[in-house]
Parts: structure tokens; sequence; C-alpha cells
């Protein structure tokens, strides 16, 4: 019998939620907040810049 990959929805799109928070702070850390939106809103990341704004500034 074939192995098959069974996806668990929930799971990729919690790893995918973590992943875009993670891209988020990054993109705050190394650019600063305006350059941050700025990418997002050029590459049409519209998760990744909700993201964004959540970020706090420290």
């Amino acid at each position: 019998m074939a192995h098959t990959n069974t996806v668990n929805p929930d799971a990729d799109s919690s790893h995918n939620f973590e992943y875009k928070k993670e891209l988020a702070f990054q993109l705050v850390k190394r650019f600063g907040m305006t350059a941050a939106r700025q990418t997002c809103i050029a590459n049409k990341w519209d998760d990744v810049l909700k993201a964004v704004d959540s970020v706090r500034p420290h």
C-alpha cells in the first residue's frame, strides 16, 4: 500500500500565519515600519501587511 500524505488545513494555516508574522517582524526590524509597509504593498502581501501593522514599535 502506498503512503499518502494527508494535509491538515488548520496546521498548514497556523504555520502560514506564524511565517507571515515572523516575516513582518523581520521586515520591521531590518528596514523600519515605513519601508516594511512599502515592501508589502509593492509585493501585494496583504496578510503580511496586516502583520506589519500589528507589530508594536519599541
